[in-house]
């Protein structure tokens, strides 16, 4: 499944009735949280929880991107990646976690001065945001040879199978993967 594809997908796991500005809230704090996660199981070195942290990350990126009217497949990875693996000195899993947690720190940031500042969003630089996030999560994935597509793959079906019918709060308060 490619990145567009699966943002499409993304829509049904959506949560339901949430005004535009709360949604932009949830996906920022989302963003936030789930590179958090990210970084944990770094450190523990958790290939598996990796992935799937980082299946979260790519969710709430793409339900951001998504309710800002940006397409995932805007973002070329492939010059960044290949440029990042071939002069950075700083590619290794805890470097590209903090690396992650910055980046979605600084996107919250962004849409905190939107949400309780009136700030107007800065397209241009929650672009480039978007684009590094990607290029961690991608980074990240590579080290443990993973793809963001087969991220992406396994992420939407773990949604399909704990909301069968779309998000719901009754779902998400019983989670059968999570022993309810």
């Amino acid at each position: 499944m490619n990145l567009q594809e699966y943002q499409g997908k993304t829509a049904r796991f959506k949560a339901g009735d949430v005004s535009h500005k709360e949604a932009l809230a949830v996906w920022a704090l989302g963003i936030a949280g789930e590179a958090g996660e990210v970084a944990e199981a770094v450190v523990m070195k958790r290939k598996q929880k990796i992935g799937e942290e980082l299946g979260g990350e790519l969710f709430y990126v793409a339900t951001l991107a998504g309710d800002l009217g940006l397409s995932l497949s805007e973002f070329s990875l492939d010059f960044r990646i290949n440029f990042r693996m071939k002069f950075a000195t700083f590619c290794n899993p805890e470097s590209l976690a903090l690396d992650l947690s910055i980046k979605a720190a600084r996107m919250a940031e962004l849409i905190k001065k939107h949400l309780g500042q009136g700030h107007p969003i800065k397209m241009a630089a929650v672009k480039e945001l978007l684009a590094d996030l990607l290029l961690c999560m991608a980074s990240l994935a590579a080290e443990y040879e993973l793809t963001l597509d087969a991220i992406a793959q396994q992420n939407i079906d773990k949604l399909a199978k704990r909301y069968p019918s779309g998000f719901s709060t009754s779902d998400s308060l019983t989670r059968s993967d999570r022993g309810g």
